[in-house]
């Protein structure tokens, strides 16, 4: 009997040794998510190691990114770099103990455009429906994570919306319900999501962030229309302690890069409402955009919290 139980730990040990884990600071079932596990089940298989996704959502991608921080930099645990989690989360707070700074980043691998939606409470179908009835009373808005709240901001404050709140949700599942329930009269979240809520008439999007019209959703206005060149996308990559061997690190981001390559990939990515970036940017790239969007910031006058 004790010989069967040495085994069975011994088996159990030996399994989470080999164990990698692809953490995602956002709950299950958003694109970071579908994203995330399409990696994991593409490293199992190209690098003959058993690859997970452990969900750790909260605190903007922080409670996910201190998590990583303190895992040895042995590329057994990594992390799915978010637009929220990895730079806007930066920009909008003070009081971060690890950030983009502590990792090597491979971003953007895919992206989403972030949409702008209403309640069916409102009765409007179009942006300039909105702003005639936003110029009239207070209304409640939310973002899927801090990058959709602050494109949200950036629209507003162009146009002189001075009396919309901005509420916290906790990802695209929670701030959809309160959309379509009319909890809340607007919000801003990726375009996966927001289409299947859309498409089922639970709430309308009414502007969205690509450079040219959505095929999904024609009648819908661009942001750049309201904001002279804005277009905003919520990007996902993969993220690795800096501190990690580089031979670890490599092998890794070149087994990731190598999905591009796949057929099969793209389409599951198209299906999921993701685009695929062909060209990953990496750390520096990062780095530029908090310097843009930080300026963006203070000229908002948005202040950290």
């Amino acid at each position: 009997m004790k010989k069967i139980l040495f085994l069975l730990v011994f088996s159990v040990t030996s399994l989470w040794a080999n164990t990698s884990v692809i953490v995602v600071p956002n709950p299950p079932g958003g694109p970071p998510d579908v994203w995330g596990r399409i990696v994991a089940q593409h490293l199992t298989h190209t690098l003959n190691e058993e690859y997970i996704v452990s969900n750790r959502p909260g605190a903007d991608g922080r409670i996910a990114i201190e998590h990583v921080a303190n895992q040895p930099a042995d590329g057994k645990t990594m992390i799915v770099a978010t637009t929220g989690a990895f730079l806007f989360s930066r920009v909008l707070q003070h009081n971060h103990k690890h950030d983009f700074n502590d990792f090597e980043l491979l971003v953007p691998m895919v992206r989403a455009p972030v949409v702008m939606a209403v309640s069916n409470n409102l009765n409007v179908s179009h942006w300039k429906e909105f702003l005639a009835v936003a110029k009239t009373k207070s209304l409640n808005c939310a973002g899927s994570s801090s990058s959709s709240v602050f494109v949200g901001k950036q629209i507003f404050d162009h146009v002189g919306l001075r009396n919309v709140v901005f509420v916290p949700f906790r990802g695209s599942a929670d701030m959809g319900l309160a959309l379509a329930s009319g909890n809340i009269d607007c919000g801003f979240d990726t375009n996966y999501p927001a289409l299947n809520f859309h498409n089922s008439n639970k709430y309308r999007i009414i502007a969205v962030g690509t450079q040219n019209r959505s095929s999904e959703v024609p009648e819908a206005m661009l942001f750049k229309d309201i904001v002279p060149g804005l277009t905003f996308y919520n990007w996902y990559g993969l993220g690795l302690l800096k501190t990690t061997p580089a031979d670890k690190q490599n092998n890794i981001f070149n087994a990731v890069k190598r999905l591009n390559q796949s057929a099969d990939y793209r389409d599951k990515m198209q299906r999921a409402g993701l685009e695929v970036v062909d060209t990953p940017a990496g750390s520096t790239w990062v780095q530029q955009e908090y310097i843009k969007y930080n300026t963006i910031r203070e000229s908002l006058k948005i202040p950290k919290e």
